[in-house]
């Protein structure tokens, strides 16, 4: 089951049933249809961390197209603040 869910008011926006070999990101258009107004982000886990995934919410929400990485993440900007 794949779940789209309003931050502020946590009412599901968005559902998607699928069997277990169905990939999480193959979903993702389909959840992002079903969500009218444009949303200002979106927080998924590593399954949706790919060039699909980005495409795909930049073509339906592209206000809430943009990279977080996490410390640790290969893609992450250096600390320069913080640097030994």
């Amino acid at each position: 089951m794949h779940l789209g869910l309003d931050a502020d008011t946590q009412e599901i926006v968005a559902v998607e049933l699928t069997p277990d070999d169905v990939g999480d990101v193959s979903v993702l258009p389909e959840l992002l249809d079903q969500i009218d107004p444009d949303i200002a982000s979106l927080t998924a886990d590593g399954a949706y961390d790919g060039e699909s995934a980005y495409s795909a919410v930049a073509k339906l929400h592209p206000a809430a197209c943009s990279r977080h990485s996490t410390p640790g993440d290969s893609r992450s900007e250096p600390d320069h603040d913080n640097a030994a």
